[in-house]
Order: C-alpha cells, then structure tokens, then sequence
C-alpha cells in the first residue's frame, strides 16, 4: 500500500521525469499527475500550490545530481584550485539539469510559480558562491577592493545558469573552454595570486 509520502514522492519524480521529457515546454498539472499515476486533487492534497510542487522537484533534482556534497567537496580543495574545481562542478551540475533549467529559464518570468521553484535552486547556488568567497576572504586572498557580500555578487553573476547556457548553449563554448576562461576572470577580477618566483 503506497504511503502519502510515497504518492508525494512519486509525484515530484514524475515531475522530474516530465522536465526533462518536455523542455523547454512546462508540463500542465494535469500531465504531472497522470505520469504519476494519481488524480490532479491527488497532486494537491500532497502540495499546496502550483510552487510548492515545482520547489520539491527542484529538492528532487539537487538530490538525484548530489549537488549539494558534490559542491562542498569541490570547495574542500587546495587554496588555488577551489575555484577551477567549484566552477567545473558547478559546470557539470548545470549539464545535468539542463532540460530542466532551461524549461524554468522559460517560465520563470511569466510563471510565479516557476520562479519560486527556480528561485530555491539559485539560492543554493548562491550560498555555494558565498562559501567559495568566504574562503578566499579568510584566507586573506580576496582583493581588498570587495567585501564578501559584493564578491559573492560578482561571482554569482558569472557563473549563472542563463549566463552558462549562452556560452556553452548558444555560443557553442566548449565546457571545458568555458570553465577556462570563467576561472581567469574571475581570478583577475576578485583574488590576490601570489607572484611566482
């Protein structure tokens, strides 16, 4: 006999599952519920809203891709690889979501309900961000230009899902390219490197 937090489970998954299926085109509620096999009432006895359903599916997602231990593990190296290691992470998360983010890149700005659930994921990213940059600070390799706040919005920006999908997507970057040419950046524009002998 399936559990409430079994037919919830099922649902965000088949949420999941249609994401990638339909991108760039968000699923209809009704076509969440038939994939999971329950009623469209099914789907809001187990969510409140519309929001609610789409920020599981992004808890769903970070959890199926590790994003979360994957980030942390790759902000817990050497002083002067974190960033190349955090950004080629964060690179290969991207890839992994990309039906999915492109479809919220689409309906986030018509759709509150799509924003809520796009906003949970780049709030992830942006405490990962400011991790990063709390690191150099204490580390005593940020410029003394920035204050952890600002550098966490600098690098932010930089490493945006819309701004990855246009180099990687729409430019036609490799990853491995883009990677590169963020890490130099961002290098240039936040740390202090020493000066090799």
């Amino acid at each position: 006999m399936s559990t409430k937090s079994d037919t919830k489970l099922r649902i965000g998954d088949s949420t999941w599952k249609l994401f990638n299926e339909m991108s760039p085109k968000s699923p209809t509620l009704g076509e969440m519920a038939k994939e999971a096999g329950v009623s469209r009432q099914a789907v809001y006895l187990h969510f409140d809203n519309r929001a609610a359903l789409l920020t599981e599916t992004i808890r769903i997602m970070r959890e199926k891709v590790g994003t979360t231990a994957r980030m942390k593990a790759a902000r817990e190296v050497e002083p002067e690889l974190v960033l190349s290691s955090w950004v080629c992470k964060l690179f290969e998360v991207y890839e992994e979501i990309l039906p999915m983010g492109e479809t919220y890149m689409a309906i986030a700005h018509a759709d509150e309900a799509g924003k809520q659930g796009w906003g949970v994921f780049v709030a992830s990213v942006r405490r990962s961000a400011a991790f990063v940059i709390e690191r150099f600070d204490s580390l005593g390799m940020l410029q003394s230009k920035w204050t952890v706040e600002t550098a966490t919005d600098w690098l932010y920006t930089k490493i945006d899902f819309a701004v990855w999908h246009l180099i990687v997507h729409e430019l036609g970057w490799s990853r491995e390219q883009a990677v590169l040419r963020t890490v130099e950046s961002l290098e240039a524009d936040l740390l202090v490197i020493p000066e090799s002998d």
